[in-house]
């Protein structure tokens, strides 16, 4: 007889904290992180700290509703890639020998 072990059965649902992503939450405290070095000198560093992450927070819960996950993701990656796109990758020599003479040897 064949031994069975129990599994979880939702293998392929993504792990969300707070009902954000990884993903999401790595923007939220990078966001954070950023802000406080470079506010941390001020007096009202509370404000600008804390005031803009909130409101990106609540942005990023507004506008992620019904999308897809790893939408924040994948639009930056849509956002980043170039935009011409071709079959076949650049030739690296073809930017090695530019402006270069070829000198072509007759055998």
């Amino acid at each position: 007889m064949l031994e069975s072990s129990p599994m979880s059965q939702c293998l392929d649902r993504r792990s969300k904290i707070f009902g954000f992503e990884m993903f999401d939450l790595f923007v939220i405290f990078f966001t954070m992180a950023c802000l406080n070095f470079i506010f941390s000198q001020f007096d009202y560093r509370f404000f600008l700290v804390w005031v803009p992450t909130v409101l990106l927070t609540m942005i990023l819960r507004i506008v992620k509703v019904g999308k897809p996950d790893n939408y924040l993701k994948h639009l930056a990656i849509f956002h980043l890639t170039p935009k011409s796109l071709g079959a076949f990758p650049l030739c690296r020599t073809d930017s090695a020998l530019k402006g270069r003479k070829i000198v072509r040897r007759k055998l």
